[in-house]
């Protein structure tokens, strides 16, 4: 059942020193728009921090001709991710009955690297094309309501990143022992790479689960990236023209950066987790109402006709050093 959150009060979370005295007036959709343009980032090294790819073709997915397609279209929407692949691999026929398929080109469109996850660390099984479309129109986090830009994959669950950091509800047990594990939640095997905020490499496969084995296990928390990816949002009654992958606040790392440039390791007040934050398009312009930096920064931009100078954190777009897609 879904948890009803009320919306987060920006005037009381900012701290008095980054809040604007007074709300900036709502613009219109093109004000609002070049808005976001201009005051935002992504956090890149989020995406990084879990399983990620490169760019990606969808031609790694490559009879039932006496069939009407209807038929055929009717039965494949039974079969799960994983069955679906092996059955687009089949002929030429088999790709285009499956490309016809709406719930797999959304799949395929917005969630690319949920489904490369899914079918590389062994649970594409246990979900089908309409299970991943569902979760892809879903905008927040189950949890806390805020912006939910990830998916916690054992349970295919919408989640944000502190949740999923940081959720008891999203631990994560290392299974040395498959067989010990039972119940409905699939138990995945990790890929290696790089995960976690502190980019621990990770070269060995691990059996991980989210249900805590019969055996003696503790949840670590590098476990949860390995068991992770980034998904965006798709209005899909918009037709599925709205993808929102979740924005930063520029104003707030300006924030961070001039805090700490002033007053070093122990800044006047923190904003770090403001900065961290992500938000949809209309959560982000309810923080720009009154976030100073960020009106600042857009005065300064003359409507976004003006180039401005964006800190280095947010050109990066975070932290992370190590690249997973060149």
């Amino acid at each position: 059942m879904a948890i009803l959150h009320q919306p987060v009060d920006e005037r009381k979370i900012l701290p008095a020193q980054a809040r604007s005295n007074e709300p900036y007036p709502a613009g219109d959709t093109d004000d609002r728009n070049a808005i976001i343009q201009v005051v935002t980032f992504h956090r890149r090294d989020y995406n990084l921090a879990l399983v990620s790819f490169g760019p990606q073709s969808s031609s790694f997915i490559r009879t039932l001709d006496r069939l009407p397609c209807e038929i055929n279209c009717e039965t494949i929407r039974y079969l799960d991710a994983a069955s679906v692949i092996a059955f687009r691999q089949a002929n030429r026929h088999a790709r285009q009955v499956v490309s016809t398929l709406p719930e797999y080109q959304a799949a395929t469109q917005h969630a690319m690297d949920a489904i490369l996850a899914l079918y590389k660390i062994g649970i594409a099984a246990h979900f089908t094309p309409a299970d991943i479309q569902t979760v892809l129109s879903i905008e927040k986090c189950p949890l806390c309501g805020e912006f939910g830009g990830f998916i916690f994959l054992p349970t295919l669950q919408r989640c944000c990143f502190p949740c999923l950091q940081l959720s008891p509800e999203l631990r994560v047990y290392r299974a040395r022992k498959c067989k010990n594990v039972g119940g409905p939640v699939p138990v995945a095997r990790s890929i290696p790479g790089t995960f976690g905020m502190a980019e621990t490499e990770c070269k060995q496969r691990l059996w991980l689960t989210p249900t805590k084995p019969m055996a003696k296990s503790n949840p670590k928390p590098i476990y949860r990236y390995m068991v992770a990816t980034a998904l965006p949002y798709v209005d899909l009654g918009a037709g599925g023209t709205q993808v929102q992958h979740g924005v930063c606040c520029t104003g707030c790392q300006i924030s961070v950066e001039k805090n700490l440039a002033m007053h070093g390791d122990v800044p006047s007040y923190d904003i770090s987790d403001l900065r961290d934050r992500v938000y949809s398009s209309d959560g982000y312009l309810r923080h720009f109402q009154w976030c100073q930096e960020a009106q600042t920064l857009w005065a300064s931009s003359s409507g976004g006709t003006v180039p401005v100078k964006i800190p280095f954190g947010a050109l990066k777009g975070g932290s992370f050093r190590s690249s997973k897609d060149g």
